[in-house]
């Protein structure tokens, strides 16, 4: 339907990692993430989990905003994939001295230390996905993709986590002049 095609599209599944240049410009990553909590209510209420929002919408970083709409994207994505009817998703965004932070917390089932590394890797599927939760597209690259486009960008992408604890993803855009080089 309507709905699945615009999640697919927010999320590029199926599109080459666009290598296209980069595309710099003043970006709101607040605005981007209110956007993408209005696409992604209805997946989210369909499968019963609470999508919630913290966002600082004034905070700004120079990004491809592409990029940043794919890499957030991606990263609610995953966030619902693995939350559990009941469950919480929360995304937030903060202006920090250097830049902004945006993170997508879950109240998944955690993620054991060995597989931190692991779940930024192409191939790699969580094995605790709920293979129900159809209604919402994913082909185990979300955060491949997140981590390769985060990384264009200069920024950093790091998963906070415990078993039994849910996750926090967050991503870091650093402002352009504490950014060493984007090629």
């Amino acid at each position: 339907g309507q709905m699945e095609k615009s999640l697919a599209d927010a999320l590029d599944l199926g599109r080459k990692e666009g290598l296209a240049p980069l595309e710099l410009r003043p970006v709101r990553p607040g605005e981007t993430a209110r956007a993408l909590v209005e696409l992604f209510s209805p997946a989210a209420r369909a499968s019963g989990v609470r999508l919630e929002h913290d966002l600082d919408r004034d905070a700004s970083v120079t990004a491809d905003p592409e990029l940043m709409r794919r890499i957030i994207a991606n990263l609610l994505s995953n966030g619902l994939k693995y939350t559990a009817t009941g469950g919480r998703v929360t995304v937030s965004v903060k202006a920090k001295d250097n830049g902004v932070l945006v993170s997508v917390e879950d109240t998944g089932p955690g993620i054991s230390p060995e597989n931190k590394e692991l779940i930024f890797d192409k191939f790699y599927r969580a094995p605790q996905a709920d293979k129900s939760r159809s209604r919402i597209p994913g082909t185990g690259l979300g955060l491949a993709i997140a981590k390769s486009a985060t990384e264009r960008l200069g920024g950093k992408i790091w998963v906070e986590s415990e078993l039994g604890k849910g996750s926090i993803f967050n991503v870091f855009f650093y402002n352009s002049k504490n950014r060493e080089s984007v090629s």
